[in-house]
C-alpha cells in the first residue's frame, strides 16, 4: 500500500515538474519569436524580453488559484503565458492590433489580462507594489484572494516602494512581493546600484523573506506556495526574492535592456545580449520529448492570423465613464450650508449609500478642514489614517479601485498634488485605456483648501488645476456649497479618476439651501451666475463671486455675464460659446499662472472657435514661479484682483 502512495506522489511530482517545463518552454519559445518580429519590424515598439527568467514567471504564477490577482513589471510577458493569457491574442498586443488582449492599446509595457488575472503592468519602476498593496486590501474584504507585485532589484531603489512595504506592513495587507533579482538595473549592476541586501529591505519592515535560486521553478513554487498560504491565512504580507543566476551576459532580460528595431542590447563591458537558442536554462530533457499541449502551443501561424488584424484607427480617450444614479438621500430644510459641510454631507450621504465608498488621507481622523467629521463614529472600518506616504497611499487607492472600492483620497496641501502627480495622471488616469476598458478606476482625490493661503507661504498656496485638466484628468472646481455637494458626489460615483480642488477664500462660505434641493451635478456642464449683453467673464473657482461682485458694481456701464464652467476637464465649451455668442466680447478670471494656464487655453480657443468683436483678455497670477510670501502683503499682490478684472472689462469694451 506505501508503495502505490509512494509511486503515486512521485507521478503527481512529475506531473508537477513536467508542467512548469512546459510552461518555461512556451515562453521562451514566445520571447525568441517576439525578438526576431522585433528584427523584421513587425513589433514596432520596444519589449523587455524575460528570456533567462522563465523559471520563475513558472514557479511564482503555478502557486496562485485562478482568482488571485498579479501585477506584473517591464519584463512580465512571461507572467501572461504562466496564468493562461492566450498566445495569439497576446502577440496581437504587442503590435497594436485590435484583437490584442487590450485591443492594442497596452503593447508590451502596460499590458493586463484580467481573464488570467494579470491586473497590469506598471511603466514606472516600482510603482505596481503600492497598486498591489490597495489591490490586495480591497480583495480581503470580500474574500481570501491573494494580491501579487512583481518588479526587478532596481526597483528597491524606488521610495513609493518603500512606502509600499510600510502600508501593507501596517494594515497586514494580503500581499506577496517578489523581487526578479537579475542583477542588473536598466544597465547599471546592483552593487552599484543598491546599497546593503535587496531582502534586508522587507525586512526593516517586519516582513519575512527569502532567497531562491530562480532558474529551478520547483524551488521557486515552494517558496511562492508558502508565501502565497500564509497571506491567504491571514498571517498578512510576504517578500520572496528570486534571482536567476548565470545568465546575465547571454540575456537581454539579465541587464534591463530593452529590444527595439534595428539595434543589438549590449552590456557596459561590450559583450552581446542576444538571446540563447537553446533549451531554458535547467530544462530537463523531458522538455524536448514533450510537446506543448494543442491548446498553449505558440504557433506562428495561429499568432499571426490575429496581429495581423487592423490596427486601431484612431487614439480612444480613457474618460467615457457614465457615473452610477442613486435617489435623493434626505429632504430635510438645511438652512446655511457652508462649504466645508457639504463636503462632508456629500462624503457621509455616499457611504451611507455605497459600502465601496472608504476615505484615506492624513490627520482625517482630526477632521483639520473639517470634511470627514463624524466619519470614524459612522464608519470606523472604513476610515483610513495613512502614514506620511503620498505615493504610495494614493497609489493603494488606485489598486482598491481597480477591484472596485471607491476610495476618496484627501490632500491636507495642494503641493502634494505635485508629488504624487505620476500617481495619478500616469497610473490612475491611464489604466482604463492601457486596459483596453477592462478595469475600471474611480478614484476622487479631494484637496479643501487650495490656493490662496494667507500667510501659508510658497509651497502651501498653489492652485495646480491647470495641469491635471492639461494632462487630461477630469478636473473640478465647485464655487458654492451646492456645487460643491453636487460636483463632489459625481466625482465619487464616476468611473474615472476625478480631482476635486475646493478653494481655500470659498471654504467658508455660506447659502441657503435645503436637501430637496442637493443633487448631483453632472461633469462638465457650466452654469451662467450672473446674465449679460456686454461682456462675458469666464471666472474659475472662488474668484466667481468676485467676478459677480465686481459685475454689481460696473452695473450702471457694462452689463457683465458671469461664466462658471464649475468643471475644467470636461470643460463645457458649448455653454461658454452660447455666452460669447450672446456678447461678442470675453474675459477669463484665473487663479492659475498665466503662461499655459486654463485662462491661456479658453482664450485661444475662444479665437479660434468662437465669435469675437473683440480681443479678449485674461486676469490670472502672474508668469512663471510664483513666491507668494507669508506677510500678507506680498501674499495680495499675486492675486488675481478686482480692480485688474475692472480694467480688463472696461478695455475689452473699449477696444
Amino acid at each position: 500500500m506505501s508503495g502505490s502512495r509512494e509511486a503515486a506522489a512521485g507521478e503527481a511530482q512529475r506531473a508537477s515538474a513536467e508542467a512548469l517545463y512546459r510552461t518555461i518552454r512556451l515562453i521562451r519559445r514566445f520571447e525568441e519569436r517576439c525578438v526576431d518580429l522585433v528584427r523584421s519590424g513587425e513589433i514596432g515598439s520596444g519589449i523587455h524580453p524575460c528570456v533567462g527568467q522563465e523559471g520563475v514567471a513558472a514557479g511564482v504564477c503555478a502557486a496562485l488559484r485562478p482568482d488571485d490577482a498579479l501585477l506584473s513589471n517591464h519584463r512580465g510577458h512571461g507572467h501572461f503565458l504562466a496564468r493562461g493569457s492566450d498566445p495569439g491574442r497576446f502577440l496581437a498586443e504587442l503590435t497594436g492590433r485590435v484583437g490584442g488582449i487590450d485591443k492594442g492599446r497596452a503593447g508590451s509595457f502596460h499590458p493586463s489580462d484580467l481573464s488570467a488575472g494579470i491586473w497590469g503592468a506598471s511603466g514606472t519602476v516600482g510603482h505596481g507594489a503600492a497598486i498591489a498593496t490597495g489591490l490586495g486590501w480591497a480583495l480581503a474584504r470580500d474574500g481570501d484572494r491573494v494580491a501579487v507585485s512583481v518588479f526587478g532589484d532596481g526597483a528597491v531603489t524606488q521610495g513609493a516602494l518603500l512606502e509600499s512595504f510600510n502600508l501593507a506592513a501596517l494594515w497586514r495587507v494580503p500581499v506577496v512581493f517578489v523581487c526578479e533579482n537579475n542583477g542588473y538595473a536598466t544597465t547599471l549592476p546592483a552593487p552599484a546600484a543598491i546599497a546593503g541586501s535587496v531582502v534586508g529591505r522587507a525586512a526593516a519592515f517586519g516582513i519575512p523573506g527569502s532567497t531562491v535560486d530562480g532558474q529551478d521553478p520547483a524551488v521557486v513554487y515552494g517558496a511562492m506556495a508558502a508565501a502565497v498560504d500564509r497571506a491567504r491565512g491571514g498571517e498578512g504580507r510576504r517578500w520572496s526574492s528570486s534571482p536567476p543566476t548565470g545568465t546575465r551576459v547571454t540575456t537581454p532580460s539579465s541587464g534591463g535592456c530593452g529590444w527595439r528595431t534595428g539595434t543589438t542590447p549590449r552590456w557596459p563591458g561590450g559583450a552581446s545580449a542576444t538571446p540563447s537558442r537553446s533549451r531554458p536554462p535547467g530544462c530537463p530533457r523531458l522538455c524536448a520529448r514533450r510537446s506543448t499541449p494543442r491548446s498553449r502551443r505558440c504557433s506562428t501561424r495561429r499568432c499571426a492570423s490575429r496581429w495581423r488584424a487592423p490596427a486601431p484607427t484612431r487614439p480612444t480617450r480613457s474618460t467615457t465613464s457614465t457615473p452610477r444614479r442613486y435617489a435623493s438621500a434626505r429632504e430635510s430644510p438645511m438652512p446655511k450650508l457652508s462649504y466645508a459641510k457639504a463636503l462632508n454631507r456629500a462624503l457621509t450621504d455616499e457611504m451611507e449609500r455605497d459600502p465601496d465608498v472608504f476615505v484615506l488621507g492624513e490627520d482625517i481622523k482630526f477632521a483639520l478642514n473639517n470634511v470627514t467629521t463624524g466619519l470614524l463614529d459612522r464608519f470606523p472600518d472604513r476610515v483610513l489614517e495613512t502614514p506620511l506616504s503620498e505615493q504610495g497611499f494614493t497609489n493603494f487607492a488606485t489598486g482598491a479601485a481597480m477591484a472596485g472600492k471607491r476610495p476618496v483620497v484627501e490632500y491636507q496641501i495642494p503641493f502634494l498634488l505635485l508629488l504624487v502627480l505620476e500617481q495619478i495622471a500616469n497610473q490612475a488616469n491611464k489604466f482604463r485605456l492601457m486596459s483596453g476598458g477592462q478595469v475600471k478606476v474611480p478614484v476622487t482625490y479631494l484637496l479643501p483648501g487650495t490656493g490662496w493661503r494667507p500667510g501659508w507661504g510658497a509651497q502651501h498656496s498653489d492652485q495646480p488645476y491647470g495641469v491635471f485638466a492639461h494632462l487630461g484628468v477630469k478636473t473640478v472646481i465647485p464655487a458654492t456649497p451646492a456645487d460643491a455637494y453636487g460636483l463632489f458626489l459625481s466625482a465619487i460615483r464616476d468611473d474615472d479618476p476625478v480631482v476635486v480642488f475646493c478653494p481655500m477664500p470659498a471654504l467658508g462660505l455660506r447659502e441657503d439651501v435645503s436637501y430637496v434641493d442637493l443633487a448631483p451635478i453632472p461633469l462638465g456642464v457650466g452654469r451662467v451666475r450672473r446674465s449679460g449683453a456686454d461682456v462675458t467673464v469666464l471666472a474659475v473657482g472662488h474668484l466667481v463671486h468676485d467676478a459677480v461682485a465686481v459685475a454689481d458694481e460696473l452695473a450702471g456701464e457694462v452689463s457683465v455675464e458671469v461664466f462658471d464652467p464649475r468643471s475644467l476637464h470636461p470643460f463645457d465649451w458649448s455653454g461658454l460659446a452660447a455666452s460669447v455668442e450672446r456678447t461678442g466680447r470675453l474675459v477669463v478670471f484665473d487663479d492659475g499662472n498665466r503662461f499655459c494656464g486654463v485662462g491661456a487655453e479658453v482664450l485661444a480657443t475662444a479665437a479660434e472657435e468662437m465669435r469675437l468683436v473683440a480681443p479678449p483678455k485674461r486676469v490670472t497670477r502672474p508668469d512663471g514661479a510664483v513666491v507668494v510670501g507669508c506677510a500678507p502683503e506680498l501674499d495680495l499682490a499675486v492675486q488675481p484682483s478686482r480692480a485688474q478684472l475692472v480694467a480688463a472689462i472696461q478695455a475689452v469694451v473699449k477696444s
